[in-house]
């Protein structure tokens, strides 16, 4: 019993002096860290200075900073990824863009030069013809009418009960809604809704919901930084600007007037988006 006691007591002195020379190394081991730091320090700075004051050496120096700052920055890549997911069960879609032109005196007759080109010229169950409307409302001296177009789609679809006009419509989009304005006399306004289909109207979500890296990307004689949170927004931004493009391309192919005058979309280019965040389809797909 004397024996297994004092066998015991010899381990435990032995372990605490293991745990006092791994206590005493790690501490040696800081020491020479800090004096490592202190002695290597302005070494390395002379040695940055020396690197951005020689152009040969500048683009390294720009290359090991850049790294740098990408690995730093990137610490903060889960939770700004995690930040800018929407929730679970939520769904962002690109439902439609509503995009409007508007026709002076000057572009009345290409208005309806579109409308006859298009063979929108006609009775349908909708409504009346286009043409004639547009003409006799520019006559009046009241204005304040509106003219249902209604479903404007690629084929021609008809039956005893739906006859909808037809026209070239962008890859992107499924159909279109469309009405025409008189706002005065010499004023007519002519308003589309494009409906999207997948997989643009799912951009939104593929943008927010894939994880990113942070990037350094060199740019004159630095560098720029592009969080997940940036490459998010960069995507998104560019799928808006290409639905805002695609509309000025279909007004300015089909019924040009004040905005179409110019060789570029123009930024006044007046559109607004429907973006829903719950998952619906509050507009029925005829593809």
């Amino acid at each position: 019993m004397n024996d297994h006691l004092e066998g015991a007591g010899e381990k435990r002195k032995e372990e605490h002096v293991r745990l006092a020379l791994s206590a005493r190394f790690l501490a040696a081991a800081r020491s020479i860290q800090r004096a490592g730091k202190r002695v290597l320090q302005p070494f390395l700075n002379r040695l940055h200075f020396l690197a951005w004051s020689f152009p040969a050496l500048r683009v390294i120096a720009a290359r090991i900073e850049m790294r740098r700052t990408e690995e730093n920055w990137g610490k903060r890549d889960p939770r700004e990824n995690t930040d800018t997911a929407p929730p679970p069960g939520e769904v962002v879609t690109l439902q439609g863009l509503w995009a409007m032109e508007f026709y002076t005196p000057s572009q009345a007759e290409r208005l309806l030069a579109g409308f006859q080109k298009l063979k929108w010229d006609k009775v349908t169950s909708i409504g009346g013809d286009p043409v004639q409307w547009v003409r006799q409302n520019r006559s009046s001296t009241l204005g304040g009418g509106w003219f249902n177009l209604g479903m404007i789609t690629r084929a021609r679809k008809e039956s005893f009960w739906y006859d909808a006009r037809s026209a070239p419509l962008p890859d992107s989009v499924d159909y279109a809604e469309g009405a025409i304005l008189t706002l005065t006399s010499s004023l007519t306004c002519v308003i589309l809704f494009f409906v999207y289909r997948n997989p643009f109207a799912a951009q939104f979500q593929l943008a927010v919901d894939t994880a990113r890296k942070t990037i350094a990307e060199p740019k004159g004689g630095g560098f720029s930084i592009h969080s997940p949170r940036s490459q998010k927004q960069s995507d998104i931004e560019a799928a808006r600007a290409q639905a805002r493009l695609e509309a000025w391309q279909w007004f300015r192919h089909n019924l040009p007037g004040v905005f179409c005058s110019e060789t570029a979309m123009p930024d006044e280019f007046p559109t607004s988006e429907l973006v829903t965040t719950e998952f619906s389809q509050p507009f029925p797909l005829v593809h």
